[in-house]
Order: C-alpha cells, then structure tokens, then sequence
C-alpha cells in the first residue's frame, strides 16, 4: 500500500489523490500519446476528496489506487512518471497487491471482537508475540499460501527489525500493534497504555519507511476494559480478540492440532444429511510463535482447508467495508 510520512494528511490526501487520479486518466489516454508529444499541461480536478466521509477515508482510497497502479502487471502506461512527479519519491513504497486494510470510522473502533464477519468460508489466523520460531512460522505460511495477521510485541522485534520488512514482502500477511511490553493494559493509565501503543507503530514506521500496525490491536492475555477499548479507538486501533485458542499452555504439538479443530468442529452442524462447517466461518484463531506451534502449523492450515475454509488475514476477513 502507499503510504505516508511527514506531511500533514490534508496534504498527502491532495499529492496522491490527484496522483492516482491522474494516472487512472493517463492509463486510459495512452493510446493517444506518441513519443515526443508533451502530456496535458494540467490534470482537471476531480472531486475526489469531496466524495468521502473523512480525510482518512479519502487518503485510504487514493492510496489503494495508487498501490493498485504501481503493482500492476506489465509495462506501466507512457509517461506514467510525469504524473507521479508532484509526490515526493520517498512517499511512495508499495505492498504485495490484494492486502486491503479496513477504514473504520469511529463509532466501530470503539467496539471490540472476538468473532468475525460470518457471511464467507474464511478464518482469520492470527498469531501472536514473536519471541521465537519467527522465521520458521512465516516459511510456512508462505509455503502454504495462507494469510495471516501478526500481532507482534515490540521488545521481541527490537533486534529482529529485519523480520518486519520481511514479513511485509509476504503476501497476505499483515503486521498489527501487540504492544510494546506485553503489559496488561486493562492495569495501566491512559498515558501508559497510549505509550505502549505508539512506541510499537512508531518502530514499525521507522524500520518499514510508513508502515502501519492499525487499525488491529489485541490486548496481551485479552486484558480489555472499556477504558481501553476507547484509549485504542482514540489512536486508530480496534480491540481484537479472538475465537478460537489453545497453545498457551503445555499441550504436545499432536494434542495442539486436536485441540484446534476440536473447536472448529464444535461449531459445525448437519444440513440436509451434510455436516457443515458455516458456524465456524469468521472466527479468530489465536496462536503463537512459538516451535511447537509451528511444527504443526502446515497441519493446521491444511484440516481447515479440508474442512472448506480458507485461512486468511483480518484485513481479508474484513474487506469491502465489513464490520
């Protein structure tokens, strides 16, 4: 995705809402330009920002547009470039393309989940923390071609900042704010819990040129309280919890993958003679890095693909305006 840092969002909504705006309008004219020819002197406005709720929503757009162009397949239209040229260079990054994050106004992100969006055959995995097998647990999701939201804790990611960019080249996997500490927000004042947040999304932005870890933030140990849930909402983020857990304790990998999709299959039913698994689709499944849970990973990933589901990240679970 195209993201953004140092100017004010007024500011960045304008360069790249024009900017894809423009180059959406040159993709379309370019049959007509002919080597030597000079573009248009000028892009007619566009009521872009006009058309959207807030300046965070109209930003959100113009840089999935733009994400959209710079990933395309293929040669990029002519002199595509002279219609990037009012955006600094260093504002445009790019992230593997399908990876849509969710824009939420605020009444939403002063909610919390454990239970997503039914209406698809999906789960969300989500794992949690990264004081291991960090490397091991993301080969495998690559391998298997699943989707994944890391929730990541920052104190375990401050020598292993190499992992975030890493992590950000894969496709279908989005990283989200865990904290800093792992601390207990529900026990911690305003100030701290604001800390604890900022601190991480401010090391995921420096080490990722503007990346971002919102709008998804789980509590450690789920400690939410309202007081929380508004604190996160104040900053961008949305309490998520989960569905579906069970490798926080001292189960044997093989007794792991049971566990698991005995709770999968706890929520299925028989329809017309057939057992289906619709009341588990759009839960969160919460696991770890850790190496046992990682060893049976591949297995996991491939019983709820057997079971018709499709692993996936929040972001995917919550595309298209989803709540």
């Amino acid at each position: 995705m195209v993201q953004l840092a140092k100017e004010s969002l007024s500011r960045r909504s304008v360069l790249l809402g024009a900017a894809a705006i423009a180059a959406g309008a040159l993709a379309e004219a370019a049959p007509s330009l002919r080597p030597g020819r000079m573009p248009p002197a000028a892009v007619p406005r566009d009521p872009f920002l006009s058309k959207y709720a807030s300046d965070q929503q109209a930003r959100h757009v113009a840089e999935e547009r733009m994400a959209a162009l710079l990933n395309a397949q293929g040669p990029r239209p002519p002199d595509m470039e002279y219609y990037l040229r009012g955006v600094p260079a260093d504002l445009l990054t790019t992230s593997p393309p399908g990876l849509t994050k969710p824009v939420w106004d605020p009444s939403v992100l002063n909610t919390f989940v454990s239970m997503g969006p039914q209406d698809r055959p999906m789960v969300a995995l989500t794992i949690d923390d990264g004081a291991a097998a960090l490397d091991e647990t993301l080969k495998v999701i690559r391998d298997e071609g699943a989707g994944a939201t890391f929730f990541l804790t920052g104190k375990y990611l401050d020598r292993r900042k190499d992992f975030l960019q890493q992590a950000l080249e894969t496709p279908g996997i989005e990283i989200a704010n865990h904290t800093w500490n792992h601390s207990d927000l529900s026990s911690l004042g305003d100030d701290r819990i604001r800390e604890e947040l900022t601190r991480f999304e401010t090391m995921l932005a420096d080490t990722v040129h503007g990346a971002s870890s919102a709008p998804f933030m789980r509590p450690p140990g789920g400690a939410k309280s309202e007081r929380v849930v508004q604190v996160a909402a104040g900053l961008g983020y949305r309490t998520i919890l989960w569905t579906i857990s069970g490798d926080a304790g001292t189960l044997a990998p093989g007794q792991l993958v049971e566990h698991y999709l005995r709770q999968i299959d706890r929520r299925t039913e028989v329809v017309d003679g057939q057992v289906s698994y619709r009341g588990a689709w759009g839960s969160i499944i919460l696991m770890h890095f850790r190496p046992g849970t990682c060893s049976v990973l591949p297995d996991i990933i491939r019983e709820i693909r057997a079971r018709g589901m499709q692993p996936v990240s929040l972001s995917k679970l919550y595309e298209d305006g989803r709540t």
